[in-house]
């Protein structure tokens, strides 16, 4: 073999490994790039997860901070109409904006301001209720309604300042004290 045909055989070798650790390369890269793909679609995942969870922690933070009523005092009147008239106390949250009573129940009729009112209210309101406030719910009766009267408030609370939030509140009052008037 002459010198040239030597270096042509010594090229080839030389091209041929060249080519074997660029495919080699080439293949690495794709593993790399299929590596990288699967991380980028976990670490996607990961920050889905940590939104669900901390959209979680700021719901469960800001119902702690909802208001809670305790019903203090809660009796069945009898007058030209039957009533009932109960009196809730705002024991704990953040300052209100507004509560806005409705009702549930079917011995009730409508809200009134106060026993013997003519004023048939489908929703009581009341302003600026904090802590310690308490509120009088008067609720029209069914004339045949037999004890115990069952009534259920449904409030809507709206948070005076900071973020404005409404929070939703069902309380249920149960009488079976009659007071003549």
């Amino acid at each position: 073999m002459k010198a040239a045909d030597w270096i042509a055989l010594a090229s080839a070798i030389i091209a041929a490994t060249a080519a074997f650790v660029a495919i080699s390369q080439a293949r690495s890269a794709r593993g790399a790039a299929v590596s990288a793909r699967r991380q980028a679609i976990a670490a996607e995942e990961q920050v889905s997860i940590s939104r669900s969870q901390l959209e979680t922690e700021i719901q469960a933070r800001d119902e702690a901070e909802g208001p809670t009523f305790i019903i203090e005092d809660a009796k069945r009147v009898m007058s030209s109409q039957h009533y009932v008239v109960a009196t809730l106390m705002m024991s704990a949250g953040r300052p209100l904006w507004s509560v806005k009573a409705r009702f549930r129940g079917s011995d009730v009729r409508w809200f009134v301001r106060q026993v013997d009112d003519m004023n048939q209210l489908p929703v009581l309101t009341w302003s600026h209720i904090s802590s310690g406030a308490r509120i009088t719910v008067t609720a029209e009766m069914e004339w045949r309604a037999a004890p115990p009267v069952n009534l259920t408030l449904d409030l809507e609370c709206l948070e005076e300042s900071g973020k404005h939030r409404t929070w939703y509140r069902s309380y249920t009052i149960s009488v079976n004290e009659i007071e003549v008037r």
